[in-house]
């Protein structure tokens, strides 16, 4: 109980520090608390990866490192995983370009400290549109 308490103390002050001036240096939670699930707020119901930016945002835990799962629905792509970091906020967004076949893929975001991770997002679905055509001979 004695050290947990002494975890705790040092632990408040290390926040307080990292808080002066009302600068987030990097978010965490404290020992066995529970990490908040984040939310994506936008994303396309339509993704043409050979022509577009994907671009995502959300919320979640303020200057947190979010994970953000790409899996294909009816399967037989491979999962994609990228990485994004939320604001002082707790603002995020995602915005690159992402080969993902043609298809329906659900996205999921969760917050991850490198200790621990929330749970994962409620799903969002959205549909990749792969087509176009050659001019010329190749």
């Amino acid at each position: 109980m004695r050290i947990r308490l002494t975890f705790l103390l040092l632990f408040s002050l290390i926040c307080s520090l990292a808080n002066l001036g009302g600068q987030i240096v990097s978010a965490q939670v404290g020992f066995g608390e529970a990490i908040p699930t984040p939310v994506i707020s936008v994303s396309p119901s339509n993704y043409y990866p050979l022509d577009e930016v994907l671009y995502l945002e959300g919320r979640g835990l303020a200057g947190a490192n979010l994970e953000i799962l790409f899996e294909k629905v009816s399967g037989g792509s491979q999962p994609v995983l990228v990485n994004t970091q939320s604001n002082a906020n707790g603002e995020w967004y995602f915005s690159q370009t992402l080969e993902l076949s043609s298809g329906e893929w659900s996205v999921r975001a969760r917050v991850s400290d490198g200790y621990n991770s929330s749970a994962w997002s409620s799903p969002r679905i959205m549909h990749s549109v792969v087509s176009g055509f050659f001019l010329g001979s190749v």
